[in-house]
């Protein structure tokens, strides 16, 4: 076996590339060749493929942090299940207030949703009632007169806190 940079004969072997070597051009198990910084990088592939990875990486950070994904609740079709918040004391004097109508600064009126007709329960009676966006099972108890718990009884909800849009609820007699 001849040395790659000398021709002398020898009897090393570098363990990484596999050249013979005689010890002027190789230390330990490896050759001169293998020695040289240069030899320890990486190739320019592995870098490619690095700063390809944080191209990526980074596009999706900014795309989350620009649009970030929507949750369950929010969805279009309206027959999500909405949590409502559970109530935790009311007053009995406090009376709702109307929504009123605010200056638009001058331009053209702009179009005002009328309040739709508040269902009424007859005494004695049951009335059935369907789920609208926003409402919550303590202001549709406080809309009939009755409690959360007595409409929860009638339409066997377990959890009073989880209605969805569209149910429709039976509404038991006015206490």
């Amino acid at each position: 076996m001849n040395c790659y940079a000398c021709g002398t004969e020898t009897q090393f072997q570098c363990r990484r590339c596999g050249k013979p070597y005689c010890e002027q051009h190789g230390t330990g198990p490896f050759c001169a060749a293998c020695l040289e910084p240069a030899s320890l990088l990486p190739s320019p592939a592995v870098f490619r493929g690095t700063i390809l990875a944080l191209l990526v990486g980074s596009v999706i950070a900014f795309w989350l942090l620009l649009r970030p994904p929507s949750l369950p609740e929010d969805g279009a079709n309206g027959s999500a299940a909405v949590r409502t918040p559970v109530p935790t004391a009311t007053s009995s004097d406090a009376t709702p207030t109307p929504p009123t109508a605010t200056d638009n600064g001058g331009t053209s009126p702009s179009p005002v949703a009328s309040p739709s007709p508040t269902p009424t329960a007859s005494p004695g009676s049951a009335t059935q009632y369907v789920v609208q966006p926003g409402d919550t099972l303590s202001g549709i108890a406080q809309q009939f007169g009755t409690t959360t718990q007595a409409i929860a009884a009638a339409n066997n909800i377990s959890d009073p806190t989880l209605i969805s849009v569209g149910q429709t609820l039976t509404i038991p007699a006015a206490q």
